[in-house]
């Protein structure tokens, strides 16, 4: 009777660790992104990307004085990462930077970008206003972005 536990035991365990494997490898990240021109004239496009595993879902939608135009409608797509590698190394980066505090603007009517990446009980931000030079935050958020747009998004 022992050695049957012993046995159904191993079974049972080598099922789960080739389920586990089977599973898509990848981070699990949630990215918000706005960009647009901050002032009364308020043009924002708001995207929020999730990626679980090596799925990508994406949803754009804007807010605005043209909300309603053709050009303005929501988006939503989903897609696959294409490279999980690129990904994680741009997160691996992003974690290793130290936080820094975003710089005070000095117009707030300029094209405005601000970038959010949260990932376990990770979150880290990153914002880039006008045509000042991007800090490091937003960069690092950047590669994020980028690596995960290298999923061929297509809004449906």
């Amino acid at each position: 009777m022992p050695r049957m536990r012993l046995l159904l035991g191993t079974v049972v365990f080598a099922a789960l660790v080739s389920t586990a494997a089977a599973q898509p490898a990848g981070p699990d990240v949630t990215l918000t992104w706005d960009a647009g021109e901050m002032s009364k004239d308020l043009s924002v496009w708001h995207t929020v990307i999730t990626v679980t595993g090596d799925k990508v879902h994406y949803e754009q939608t804007y807010s605005g004085r043209n909300a309603g135009q053709p050009d303005t409608k929501p988006k939503r797509g989903d897609a696959t990462v294409k490279d999980a590698a690129k990904l994680s190394a741009a997160l691996a980066a992003l974690d290793a930077m130290p936080n820094t505090k975003p710089a005070p603007s000095r117009n707030s009517a300029e094209h405005r970008e601000t970038g959010c990446v949260k990932h376990g009980a990770k979150a880290r931000c990153g914002s880039h206003i006008g045509k000042d030079a991007p800090n490091a935050d937003f960069k690092a958020v950047s590669d994020v972005r980028d690596a995960i747009g290298d999923a061929s998004l297509t809004p449906g």
